[in-house]
């Protein structure tokens, strides 16, 4: 068996291209680790993964961690599972530790850790989520740049892993998982839109100090958070997603040129969720009254619905209802609000940036006039939204008109017009 000092050397010269048989002395290296005695591969990955070893010797410790964790668990006794995640979270924890003094992981390494970290809460399930969601927490609402983002990547890829990407997750096994995720959304939203609420602050008087590397850091920790922001947005039930703060932070950082494509990200994800998630059957029975301009929560909505006032079930789905119609009539304003500011702007190149955020927008606008705004009860709201979305219609490209006009025929057709049948959406 190699040495560590023989993967080292192999490895560096696997970085030359022109050295194409320690390219395959390398491969070869990772094939026998994953196959061979997994406990082996862990001894020698830890070592290579060390801070202070060269980028590429850690890039393939943690490779070959990930296949082991991901392949391999089940080789292991429930001491040394308990041990490896250990090692793992101490990493994690290491990671985010990094002296002042010292220059920062690189973001490959952070995601790499982060990763594995997922990988295992991933296999021993909802037990170990639980457990280090107080620390996922608590690193998240840090005010250190560095811990917030590891945080924020390990809820990104944890909740990516259970509720995304779970093909091969059968059963009662991805209930589970399911619920340890909904369980735990009390702590993970307000530590993510406190995060953006500290770092977004620190970014810009690090800016204005002119002290860039710490704006970059503290921008890196937003960025996370928006990116794991979108995960949610797409299966998080969406009283608790409203009720954080979250999307109304997103429609805010419409605003920002920096953050301004990641916040439209996490806006549409919500947009494109289904008019029954909107106002599904838990909280239908209130639907009616939201629409019709009533408050849901009150006795007589609930009266109209059928159901005892002392009915608990009938009055939290209610207060759920408002909830979320309350955050979509937050969305619509942001959302109009944005839309004014790309209108108001100077025509940009095809191909940009710039263009590319004016047709997400544009299609994050249509896509609420679509499925939700139905149950905005607010008549000048629904006015404002529609008179946006009419104005991006107007706007000089045509992937941005592409994306405002299929809203309009489902629209006119839900106020009632007629139609040709050959005028389909």
């Amino acid at each position: 068996m190699a040495s560590v000092q023989q993967y080292l050397s192999v490895l560096a010269g696997a970085q030359s291209g022109a050295n194409a048989e320690a390219q395959r002395a390398a491969a070869q290296m990772q094939i026998e680790l994953k196959t061979g005695d997994p406990r082996n591969a862990i001894n020698v990955c830890m070592q290579l993964i060390a801070r202070g070893q060269p980028l590429e010797a850690r890039h393939f410790g943690y490779g070959v961690l990930q296949h082991v964790v991901a392949k391999r668990w089940s080789q292991f006794t429930q001491p040394e599972r308990q041990e490896l995640a250990k090692l793992v979270y101490d990493k994690l924890s290491e990671c985010g530790a990094v002296p002042a003094d010292e220059p920062p992981e690189p973001f490959m390494i952070k995601s790499k850790v982060a990763t594995l970290m997922a990988q295992v809460v991933r296999q021993e399930g909802v037990g170990m989520w639980s457990s280090i969601m107080p620390e996922m927490a608590a690193g998240a609402c840090s005010e250190s740049p560095v811990q917030a983002e590891l945080s924020a990547l390990v809820m990104r890829y944890v909740a990516e892993d259970v509720a995304v990407y779970n093909s091969d997750i059968l059963g009662g096994r991805m209930k589970e998982l399911l619920y340890g995720l909904t369980s735990t959304l009390p702590q993970a939203l307000p530590a993510m839109y406190r995060l953006l609420e500290v770092h977004f602050s620190a970014a810009m008087n690090a800016n204005q100090a002119g002290n860039t590397p710490l704006a970059k850091a503290h921008a890196a920790a937003v960025s996370a958070a928006l990116s794991a922001a979108a995960v949610y947005g797409e299966w998080a039930p969406l009283a608790p997603l409203m009720r954080s703060g979250m999307l109304d932070a997103c429609a805010h950082f419409l605003s920002s040129p920096e953050f301004r494509s990641q916040a439209c990200e996490v806006l549409r994800h919500v947009a494109h969720r289904r008019r029954g998630d909107t106002v599904n059957s838990a909280i239908a029975s209130g639907a009616a009254g939201v629409a019709g301009g009533k408050g849901l929560a009150d006795h007589a909505a609930l009266a109209a619905a059928g159901v005892g006032a002392d009915d608990e079930a009938a009055r939290e789905a209610a207060a759920d209802a408002a909830a979320v119609v309350s955050g979509l009539e937050g969305m619509c304003r942001g959302l109009g609000i944005a839309a004014q500011q790309v209108l108001a702007s100077p025509p940009v190149d095809i191909g940009s940036e710039e263009a590319e955020y004016a047709r997400r927008l544009t299609e994050t606008i249509a896509t609420v006039a679509t499925n939700h705004l139905a149950v905005v009860s607010d008549e000048s709201l629904r006015r404002a939204f529609l008179e946006a979305l009419l104005g991006l219609t107007k706007y000089p490209r045509l992937c941005v008109l592409a994306a405002a006009i299929p809203a309009w025929p489902g629209l006119l057709r839900a106020m009632g017009a007629e139609l040709p049948g050959t005028f389909v959406r």
